[in-house]
Formats: structure tokens, sequence, C-alpha cells
């Protein structure tokens, strides 16, 4: 008889390994593209900051040369209206024309940090470099000049007009720097860089669409190498149990291969065909087999229900990722977060391998989804979820909802050209909680049925769905219809309530509910 092995992982270690190298994998890949994209934006913004300090610094200078315009004439009107000409202003004048001054002193202090901020390295752009020199060394000459209109002994005449029209000359001359040479300089240098900018988006576009091809090619090859292992061992299992079936107790042992699960099945099957063989009489032989098969039949059950399980989307991950992309490049960061956490629930979510959850979580798990899709189609999605808050704690299998409405985006939303409405709604009948899927998309075709074998891909959801509300309760049902001639679809889930099942059954849905679980928190 063969003896358990203890070193063999598990399904849920292998598959929580692929799950997380996976993850791991497209974070790098990740963080790899959104630094090379960042890294453009940046110049790019440092280049567009540039020229909105050129037109700030434009304004200050603008408005400082008028304040200081203004100085002149209001001191000459003032200076004019006094009734004695060695009278000297009053304290209001002084007042108010000492305002303007400080006005325009300020805004040249302004404008000469402005000027600091500008980019004049020498090494990059020797003719920037001079042109912003130039810049404040003519307001730097302004403030030292206006210096002397501040003593008290100032008065108007002929030295003061003449320092007065030198400064009106050196504002022309630095606007002239900003607005003109500057400028041209900035424009000129900026050319080839933004064509450079250009040529790394293409190419991290392209780059991005290989890097993502490899991992959607070998992933496929993951996926299709582990479930075809775990096909081929649970086909010969079940081929050992047909053998058992039909009495012959003399083939060889199975060997113990593959996942710890599997090998403990192998090695049940090897301990109950030994059993059997012992056995001589008949009809106990018949009774044990009896109980071995159904025993089988469970654990295969379960080894199902987790492969349906355990199944993963690759095109929505990679949609997702490329929705958080391009929200990143034209958002600011708070869309970015909220998309990353509702993506890092969808993760969690789909790594929690539990038999059944609750409308609540479920119907959580489920808006999540759609708030990634509603940024991804904005104005195109809109959607509602309703339940009943008595209904919040009905117990369903686990996954269950997201894989319809996720077929009433992809079939049903995605191919109109505007417009889409998702509701889903919880409600309580007579005999039955009715789970409701309702979209205004492209609608189902007519005589829609699952055996169509031309729509096999597209059914593959759907159908892992009904298996698993079947295998959850086998009165449970789904209804798909049409809405209208012009589209829509509606999808109902038939959940009888417990008290309306027959007394039987109730019992055995709860004692396989209950080894359901115990079997979860053993592997647990």
């Amino acid at each position: 008889m063969s003896k358990r092995p203890q070193h063999y992982p598990g399904f849920r270690t292998i598959l929580l390994s692929f799950n997380l190298s996976t993850l791991g994998i497209i974070i790098a890949v990740a963080i790899f593209l959104f630094a090379r994209l960042y890294t453009i934006i940046d110049d790019m913004q440092n280049r567009i900051q540039q020229y909105i300090l050129l037109n700030q610094l434009s304004t200050e200078l603008n408005t400082s040369e008028y304040e200081f315009t203004l100085f002149f004439t209001e001191y000459r009107e003032r200076s004019a209206s006094s009734t004695d000409a060695n009278e000297s202003l009053s304290k209001a004048d002084k007042n108010y024309l000492i305002e303007i001054w400080n006005t325009s002193m300020n805004l040249r202090t302004q404008a000469l940090y402005t000027t600091s901020r500008l980019e004049s390295n020498y090494e990059k752009n020797p003719e920037k470099y001079f042109l912003n020199r130039g810049i404040r060394h003519g307001i730097e000459f302004i403030n030292n000049t206006c210096q002397e209109f501040l003593n008290d002994d100032f008065s108007l005449n002929t030295e003061s007009y003449k320092k007065y029209y030198q400064v009106l000359k050196v504002y022309s001359y630095i606007k002239n720097f900003t607005g003109n040479l500057y400028l041209a300089a900035a424009v000129k240098s900026d050319v080839s860089a933004l064509l450079m900018n250009i040529h790394n988006s293409e190419v991290l576009k392209k780059e991005a669409v290989i890097i993502i091809s490899i991992i959607v090619c070998l992933s496929i090859v993951a996926v299709l190498t582990i479930t075809k292992k775990l096909s081929r061992n649970i086909s010969e299992m079940l081929s050992e149990a047909e053998k058992i079936t039909e009495g012959n107790f003399d083939t060889p042992d199975l060997k113990l291969k593959g996942p710890r699960e599997l090998i403990q099945l192998r090695n049940r099957i090897n301990i109950m065909k030994s059993s059997l063989s012992s056995r001589r009489e008949l009809e106990n032989k018949i009774h044990f087999q009896e109980l071995e098969h159904e025993k089988i039949t469970r654990e295969l059950e379960t080894a199902r229900y987790r492969s349906l399980q355990a199944q993963i989307n690759p095109h929505f991950l990679f949609n997702t990722l490329n929705i958080i992309s391009h929200t990143a490049l034209f958002e600011k960061a708070n869309q970015t977060v909220k998309l990353i956490n509702s993506l890092a629930s969808l993760f969690r979510y789909n790594l929690d391998f539990k038999n059944e959850t609750n409308l609540k979580n479920e119907l959580s798990f489920v808006e999540k989804y759609l708030d990634i899709q509603k940024a991804r189609f904005r104005e195109r999605l809109s959607f509602s979820i309703t339940c009943p808050e008595e209904l919040e704690e009905t117990v369903i299998p686990h996954f269950s909802i997201q894989p319809l409405v996720e077929n009433a985006v992809v079939h049903g939303i995605e191919p109109m050209e505007k417009g889409g409405k998702i509701e889903i709604n919880v409600e309580k009948s007579e005999n039955n909680i009715i789970i409701s899927i309702m979209d205004d998309g492209k609608g189902i075709p007519a005589g829609f049925t699952l055996t169509d074998n031309s729509n096999e891909k597209k059914h593959i959801g759907i159908e892992n769905v009904m298996n698993r509300i079947k295998m959850f309760n086998s009165y449970s049902t789904i209804e798909f219809s049409r809405l209208s001639e012009t589209g829509g679809t509606l999808v109902k889930i038939f959940l009888p309530q417990m008290s309306q099942m027959p007394q039987t059954l109730q019992l055995t849905q709860k004692a396989q509910i209950s080894q359901t679980e115990n079997m979860t928190e053993k592997e647990a």
C-alpha cells in the first residue's frame, strides 16, 4: 500500500504561487513603463512651466512699469495742484504715492524671483543664459535708479525726468528680451526636445505592447500546462475508478504524483481498491464500493469547483492596467489611487478561495469591477446596484455574479458607440430570491443557447457560473432573455429559499456545505 508523501505542494500553493508570480511581473513591468512615461511627462511639464513663467514675468514687468509711470503722473498732478510751489505734499498724498511706489517695487521683486526660476544653464543654452542675465541686470538697474526717487529732497526736474526716461527705456529692453528673444530661444531649444519626446513615446508604446504580449503568451502557456496536467491526473483517476466499479481490482496501484490533494485522492483510490479486493462477501463489497465511489465523486467535484473558481480573465487584467496608465496620464493622482485600490480589491477577492460568500461581499466586488469599467468608458457606462438589507447575508457561490456582469460589459455595452447602463437588482419572491442583471446593450442574439459551438469561447464564463450554482444548489436556475428587438439583455438567477426545498434535500445541502467548509478549513 502506498504512503502519502508530505513534501508535495497543494492546489492552493500552486495557484497562489502562479498568481503572485504573475502579479509581481505585472507590477514590475508597470513600474518600468510608468517610470519611462513619467520621465517624458516631467520633461514636457518643465518646458511648459518655462512658458508659464515667461508669461508671468511679462505680466509682472508690464504691471510694474504701469505702476512706475502712474507714480510720476500722480506726483506731477498733485504737485501742480498745490497752492504753494514750495509747499510739500499732504500726508494723504504722500501715503498714496508711497503705496503706488511699493506696488511697483514688489512687482519688480517678484519679477526677479520669476527670472531666477527660468532655465539659465550656460552649457545647455548660452543664448537663454545671457538673455536671463540681461533681464536680471535690467531689473536691478531699475531698482537702483528708483532708490534715488525715495529721498525726501526728491522733486521733478531735468535730472529726475532724465532718469525716468532711462527707466522706461530699460523696461522696453527687458520686455523685448522676455516677450520676443527669450521666447524665441525657448521655442528653438524645445523643438528638438519635443521631437525626441515624441520618438520616445512611440518607442515606449511598442515596448509596452511587446512586453504585455510576452506576459500574456507566457501566462497562457503556464495555464494550459497546469490545466493539462490536472486534467491528465483526473482522467487517470476516473479511469481507475471506472475499473473499480466494474470489479477489476488487479490493476497496478496509481502512482503518487501531482499536487498534494491529487496524491491524497490517488492514495485513497489505492486504499479503496485494496480494501474492496480483501472483502469476499458480495453485499459488503458492493456497499463499501458505493461509499468509496461517493467519496471520490465529492472530492472530484471539490477539485473541479476550485479549478472553476481559479480561472482568471487576462483580457480584463491587462485592459485594467491600460485604463490606469491612461488615467495617470490625463488625470491627477486621486483618480489613479482609486482605480489601483479597486484593482487591489479585485485581486484579493480573486485569491480568496472560499466556496461561498454572501450577497453583500459579492455585490461589493461587482461594484469595484464596474467602477474600473466606468473609468474606462466614462459617460458611456452607468450602473446601479440595489439589494434590500435583509437579503445581504444570503449565501451564494463565490464569484458567481461578476462573470455575468462582465459578459454584459464586453458583449453588450462595448460594441455600442454610445450609451450603456447596467442594473443589478436583488428581490425576494414567494419561493425564490431573484438576482437580476439587466443591460441595454447589443442584446443576446435570437435563439441564444449555450450549446452553440460557434460561441463556445464566449460562453465559458456563463457555463462556469451555471456549474457553480448547480453544484451549490441543484434547484437553482438561470434564465436569459432579450429585452426588445433593438437590444438589451436580462439575466435572472433564481435561488430557492431553504424553507421551500424538500426536507431531504435541505439535510443533504446542509451536509455538503458543512463538509466543504471543513475541508476548506483543514486545507487552510
